[in-house]
């Protein structure tokens, strides 16, 4: 009987190392501007030219973790639309693996200050993973369907 079990657990193992690729996980992070102290701010508002007291803009940053299973050939894509809440367009960024690919990958989107001012905050998301003009895996937001 013992070895059935270890039979088992051994299948199990080799049936993990032939997933699919896919996409596990997405995480948010928020990364809050940094400002001048107050007391570099009052030394620079006699200076006009000086006049900006923002060291970085604030940003937001998506990371989506996927499996690329036992491998993908060149090209695999990872693209991410998102909609934001000041805005009725979905914006589209990609990224595409030159080499081929094997394993756990990380993708990290930023999303610029600039889109955020202009747009608000992203309220909505979906990440595909294309190989060979063919989607492979997807995730999207709860809000995403909802207009």
């Amino acid at each position: 009987m013992a070895w059935v079990g270890v039979l088992v657990g051994f299948g199990a193992c080799l049936t993990s190392l032939h997933a699919a690729p896919r996409i596990s996980d997405i995480q948010y992070e928020f990364v809050p501007g940094e400002r001048e102290s107050d007391t570099r701010r009052m030394v620079k508002k006699r200076l006009v030219k000086f006049n900006h007291y923002i060291k970085s803009p604030s940003h937001e940053v998506f990371y989506v973790n996927w499996d690329a299973g036992q491998g993908l050939g060149s090209g695999a894509t990872v693209i991410f639309e998102y909609r934001q809440g000041r805005s009725a367009v979905n914006r589209v960024v990609k990224f595409q693996y030159p080499t081929a690919v094997a394993g756990k990958k990380r993708t990290t989107f930023n999303i610029p200050a600039v889109d955020a001012d202009s747009g608000g905050r992203v309220s909505a998301w979906r990440v595909r993973l294309v190989h060979d003009q063919k989607i492979l895996s997807s995730r999207v937001s709860p809000s995403w369907d909802a207009r």
